[in-house]
Formats: structure tokens, sequence, C-alpha cells
């Protein structure tokens, strides 16, 4: 079996940029190639990005094969269906975790339940008294 490694080199950087940090930085002046791409980012429809792509060649040709994209329904819908996948699946993860969450919970309140019952039961009271104050089964009582 032909296994490719992918290794990553000086020829790959990786940046996270944080808008809402990014827009603070707007108002100071600094990085202004950078906020020029992330207003492109936001809405490649804006006037401010249509301004600065009379002076940047490579932002045209990102808004001409944007164009291209939106306009092919095939990628179209493709990309679509990828961001659907994306949303069903982070919905899935959400459902997952609160199903979860809620089992813990009923379970700890079921062994709390228990170790009161097993206390009571220690301390010589009727099994009909237990039952009512833990809502635990006559034979969860007696296998304590």
């Amino acid at each position: 079996m032909n296994e490719r490694k992918k290794v990553l080199t000086d020829d790959f950087e990786l940046h996270i940029i944080e808008l809402p940090k990014m827009r603070k930085r707007k108002a100071n002046g600094k990085d202004e190639k950078l906020l020029e791409w992330l207003s492109f980012l936001e809405n490649p429809e804006s006037n401010e990005v249509i301004s600065y792509m009379e002076k940047n060649e490579n932002m045209k040709k990102a808004k001409e094969k944007l164009n291209t994209l939106s306009t092919n329904d095939e990628l179209r819908i493709l990309a679509e269906l990828r961001e659907k996948a994306i949303r069903d699946e982070k919905s899935l993860k959400e459902g997952y975790y609160n199903d979860g969450k809620l089992d813990g919970l009923k379970q700890g309140l079921e062994q709390k339940n228990k170790e009161i019952a097993k206390k009571l039961k220690e301390k010589g009271l009727s099994n009909d008294f237990i039952i009512e104050i833990t809502n635990l089964t006559k034979e969860e009582i007696e296998k304590l």
C-alpha cells in the first residue's frame, strides 16, 4: 500500500486571523493590504472592495474566480452541500454532548438515591418510607 506522508515545510505558513481584532487595527492604519483582503472576504461586493480591486490585480482575479464559481451551478451546489454537512455534523455533536450530559446527570441522581436508600436502610427505616423518599423500587432497595 503506497501511503503519502504530509509534511509541513518552510513553504507552508498558517495564519489565524480574528476579524474583530483586525478591525481595531484598521483604525490604527496597520496592515493595510491584509485589511483589504479581509474586507474582500467579508463582502466582495462592497464599494470599498471595488476600489481596492482597481489597485490590486490579484484581488480582481480572485473576484473573477469567485464569480465563475458562483455562476457554476454544480460547484455552487457542491459548496452548499459541504456547508450543510458541516452544520449537520456540528449539530449532531452538540446533540450527542447534551444527551451524554443528561445521561450522566440521570446516573448520578440514581447513584445518590441508592446511597441515601442504603443509609436509611442501615438506620432501620421501612422499605415503604425509603421508596417514598428515593423513588427506587422495592427490588432495588432489597439488593442494597
